[in-house]
């Protein structure tokens, strides 16, 4: 795939989460303005495991799943992992969502993110309403992934033989927190040196994350 386009890849609906590439020069950028891709984040934000959930809908998202495996995943990307295996368990995956059609997330979403896990090696593959309980009886391991982030300051810095450190403790948002953070660090960070020790800035208040 050309480094710069998602031009043909994935469902239109998929496709329009991002940045188009003549303005992003990367391919896969989620467009930040986007009121889709926020209505997603807070929908996703707000989902438990007996949230409804629209089977159909989620086995046509699978397709989609799969592109971004293949596209997305470091470990594809970078020809460690072979993404074939995972086709195998979202062709399954599709079939029982059509067959049994379960109206929650947590049933629809069942054990198989939990495969994706262990096939890709990656702790970090997690959807939004799985069941955990669920996911622990049948397997001992579900412990991981720990999706609740390490006590402190979401971003905290520290200068070490002159070397400024950048610790980040949470990836990922809703649009307004993540960019709320942002701004806070840069102007935490406008007035470090080399001699300032360190600094931390904590999470945006609700309030700010909510936009109320």
């Amino acid at each position: 795939m050309d480094a710069v386009t998602v031009e043909g890849y994935g469902s239109t609906e998929l496709r329009g989460l991002y940045l188009a590439a003549d303005r992003s020069g990367v391919a896969w950028l989620l467009d930040p303005d986007s009121e889709t891709v926020t209505g997603l984040a807070r929908a996703a934000s707000a989902r438990t495991r007996e949230s409804p959930c629209d089977p159909v809908a989620l086995a046509d998202d699978l397709s989609d799943l799969d592109v971004l495996l293949r596209e997305r995943h470091f470990g594809v990307a970078d020809g460690v992992l072979d993404p074939g295996p995972a086709s195998e368990v979202l062709d399954r995956w599709r079939d029982r969502l059509l067959v049994q059609r379960p109206g929650t997330w947590g049933t629809a979403l069942g054990m198989f993110m939990h495969e994706l896990r262990w096939l890709f090696r990656d702790n970090h593959l997690y959807a939004a309403g799985e069941d955990r309980d669920l996911i622990a009886s049948i397997d001992p391991r579900a412990s991981d992934p720990r999706t609740e982030r390490e006590p402190g300051p979401v971003v905290s810095e520290s200068v070490l033989d002159g070397v400024l450190c950048v610790r980040v403790r949470q990836c990922g948002g809703l649009a307004q927190s993540s960019e709320d953070l942002m701004r806070a660090w840069q102007d935490a960070h406008a007035g470090i040196s080399a001699t300032s020790g360190s600094s931390s800035i904590s999470a945006p208040t609700p309030a700010a994350t909510t936009g109320t």
